[in-house]
Formats: structure tokens, C-alpha cells, sequence
């Protein structure tokens, strides 16, 4: 299954998705998908609230763990987006309620609104994914 093709019906899979293309972003694309499954399982199957609740020995883990990209910027990044899914979701029942609502903005917009909420190596990711 391409990335194209997965379906996004839960923030967990808006989550695995935003990660997995900001991996894409400077690394060869093969070399991260290879490494996905241990993505997946390090990333507890991307749940907001489970990614949100690692700490700084988690990510120290995560940094030194051979079956990841250990690009420490962006396994932060990973959890610094799930906590602002989980305030999201406080507020909007889930940030994919959110994200669908502001499908009827204007594209640039959307974009900046992604820009502004999530941490990203490259703040385009977003918006070039979900927009």
C-alpha cells in the first residue's frame, strides 16, 4: 500500500501519516518505509494520547534505536504533534473533526492553520499532505 492509499479515519492514522512524511523529508523514501513496522510499533500505532505521553527517556530511547531514523529533530516532532493532536481533540472531539471542518477554507488558510498548530521540520509537509 502506497501512502497515497491509506485511508484516514482515526487521528491515529492522520498521525502516522504527518510522521511518515516528515521522515520522507531528507531521507530516501525507500529506506524510511523499510523501517515503518518498527515506526509503528515504537510509536505505539501512532495513538495521540499514547505518543503524547513519552518523556525525554523515551525519546533518548527512540534516538538510539537501530530500526528507526534516529533524527532526533523529528522523532521530537512526532511527539510534540501528537500533544497538540490530543488539545486539538480536547476542543474539537478529535483534530480530524478539525482538520475536516476546515476543508471549507481557503487553501491558504488551511495552510497556515497546519504551519501554526503542527512542529515540523519542514512546515510545506503539512500542508502539501493534508490540504
Amino acid at each position: 500500500m502506497s501512502d497515497y492509499d491509506v485511508r484516514l479515519e482515526t487521528d491515529a492514522d492522520y498521525l502516522n501519516l504527518l510522521t511518515r512524511k516528515l521522515f520522507h523529508a531528507g531521507f530516501a523514501q525507500r529506506a524510511v518505509n523499510a523501517k515503518w513496522p518498527a515506526f509503528e510499533a515504537a510509536f505505539i500505532g501512532f495513538e495521540p494520547i499514547q505518543v503524547a505521553c513519552m518523556d525525554e527517556d523515551d525519546l533518548e530511547r527512540l534516538g538510539r534505536n537501530p530500526n528507526l531514523v534516529r533524527n532526533r529533530r523529528k522523532l521530537r516532532a512526532t511527539v510534540n504533534n501528537a500533544r497538540r493532536f490530543c488539545e486539538v481533540a480536547a476542543t474539537h472531539g478529535s483534530w480530524r473533526a478539525w482538520f475536516i471542518a476546515s476543508r471549507n477554507q481557503p487553501y491558504e488558510l488551511r495552510a497556515e492553520a497546519l504551519r501554526q498548530s503542527l512542529d515540523l521540520a519542514r512546515a510545506e509537509s503539512a500542508a502539501w499532505v493534508f490540504c
